[in-house]
């Protein structure tokens, strides 16, 4: 389909994302079409010209006894929208008002139901941006590279979520000679976010 001129696309991720929680890919549509809000984020390191423009889109639905969200998160490239993630969200869950701006939405989104990351400046739900380094080795005679990218941290009280398939990191990244540039890295905690979703009858069985 044409969204403004350009194609839109739903990635996998987003559309086994869909298939969760029960949005049709015509709402996505609508919500890149005619978002209420749209807040876009462009890393500024590296070769730009070659990065993705990465948007937040956000539309407000209403069911005529309460408001409910749609933050897509999509690269712009070229003439083709990707939507790579789908996020329902309904506003007093994460504490944000109705009128609340994408970016404020997702923040506290990834607030709410983010996995700590460990990063070389701490512990953090969400990398916006960040350049990362890379370690070398040799092995059977071959070299090979290891990016240092964030690690997960889990709590005590959140051991159970490493013994679920429920684990979404979301992220685009671009190797540039012997760095990565990483943006918009995260994980979330599906099983909570499902939990509530489920509170609202916004899940499909």
């Amino acid at each position: 389909m044409d969204i403004v001129g350009a194609k839109l696309e739903i990635g996998s991720r987003a559309t086994d994302a869909l298939n969760r929680i029960g949005v049709t890919s015509e709402a996505v549509a609508q919500a890149v079409h005619s978002p209420d809000d749209i807040q876009k984020i462009l890393p500024n390191g590296g070769d730009s010209r070659d990065w993705p423009v990465i948007s937040l889109y956000l539309k407000r639905f209403s069911n005529g006894a309460e408001e409910s969200l749609l933050l897509i998160q999509a690269l712009k490239h070229g003439g083709t929208v990707t939507a790579s993630a789908v996020w329902q969200i309904y506003p007093e869950d994460i504490g944000v008002s109705a009128s609340s701006g994408a970016l404020d939405v997702f923040k506290a989104f990834i607030e709410k139901y983010g996995v700590y990351l460990k990063t070389a400046s701490g512990l953090t739900k969400l990398v916006m941006y960040e350049v990362v380094s890379s370690s070398t080795t040799v092995r059977n005679g071959r070299w090979e590279r290891k990016f240092n990218l964030p690690e997960r941290v889990f709590a005590a009280e959140d051991r159970r979520v490493t013994q679920t398939p429920e684990l979404s990191p979301n992220k685009w990244a671009r190797e540039l000679n012997i760095k990565m540039h990483v943006a918009m890295l995260y994980t979330v905690n599906l099983s909570n976010y499902l939990h509530d979703l489920a509170t609202h009858h916004a899940v499909a069985s």
